[in-house]
């Protein structure tokens, strides 16, 4: 059950990372890259808060209750923009969601911990695969979610998920002893860490729309960006262990990450809105995408490609 607890979360949080891809310029209509951009920074963002924070929060607080806060993000994230159904409100909900996708770490941590060294092999094999199938279940889904529901429904139906997901964590993770009781957890540098990065990426999305207000918060960022490192140096609950990151696998390690990263990220974003934009909704000398979707072929039951015709005068 434990290890059934651990792919559920793997499952779930791969699955909405994956999922929305092929919702948002359809449903939302955005047809700039930008404005899809900033719904998967944010939720990197969150994401990026949530890796800190959360392993660290099971240390000191118990596996149990790192898994029920994270599952309770995923829920809660899943509501606002269910509730509020508008482009800002999804900003926000893709945040919180970011935040509790981390879920995906906690169990290595709370299988490690109950589980003898047979049972952690089968457990990571467990994991691998849930992690595999949370993105077919997502990139398939959201194609299908797209001709079927609408994204109220569809951010309903998530948080219905969500919660069952919680009472899960509750009932079936083992509330142990802390493996850091009385511990401190970076809360303030996370979030100053988060906040200047944001800035700065900012600048890199807006700055051919804003102009030279974009060096506004470019400048922010790299003062933040340097006054945090500064105050991280000196700090008793720094966010990253320098000593750690100085040896030469863990430096490569977090390089290869951060191109596998970009990688997924352009084939997330780029081909999602460069197959369903619609050329003729854009400005002529801004136009561009394939205006595809799915559409059902009644008698033959099953999806096919179909291009969405240009029913302009002429």
């Amino acid at each position: 059950m434990l290890i059934a607890v651990g792919a559920l979360l793997v499952i779930l949080t791969n699955a909405i990372m994956f999922v929305l891809p092929p919702l948002l310029p359809i449903k939302y209509g955005l047809t700039t890259v930008s404005a899809v951009m900033w719904i998967f920074t944010l939720l990197t963002l969150g994401g990026g808060a949530g890796y800190i924070l959360l392993p660290r929060l099971a240390d000191v607080s118990g596996d149990r209750n790192a898994s029920v806060f994270a599952s309770g993000c995923l829920a809660v994230g899943a509501l606002v923009p269910a509730v509020g159904d508008s482009y800002p409100a999804l900003l926000i909900g893709s945040t919180i969601m970011g935040f509790g996708s981390t879920a995906q770490l906690l169990p290595l941590g709370f299988l490690r911990r109950n589980l003898g060294e047979e049972g952690i092999i089968t457990a990571v094999r467990v994991l691998v695969v849930a992690s595999g199938i949370g993105i077919v279940v997502g990139m398939i889904g959201g194609g299908l979610i797209v001709e079927t529901l609408s994204l109220r429904s569809f951010f309903c139906l998530l948080a219905a998920a969500c919660v069952p997901t919680t009472i899960a964590s509750f009932a079936i993770v083992p509330h142990v002893p802390p493996a850091q009781s009385g511990g401190r957890i970076g809360l303030l540098g996370t979030v100053w860490l988060i906040t200047w990065v944001g800035a700065v990426l900012l600048t890199l999305t807006q700055g051919l729309v804003w102009g030279g207000a974009a060096v506004i918060p470019l400048i922010a960022g790299v003062v933040g960006g340097v006054l945090w490192m500064r105050v991280e140096r000196k700090s008793s609950a720094a966010v990253f262990d320098v000593v750690l990151l100085k040896l030469p696998l863990v430096t490569v390690a977090c390089l290869s990450m951060a191109v596998f990263g970009a990688v997924n990220a352009a084939f997330l974003l780029l081909l999602s809105s460069y197959s369903q934009v619609v050329p003729f909704s854009l400005p002529p000398e801004d136009a561009y995408g394939l205006g595809r979707t799915l559409a059902v072929d009644e008698n033959a039951g099953t999806f096919v490609p179909y291009a969405v015709e240009d029913t302009r005068s002429g």
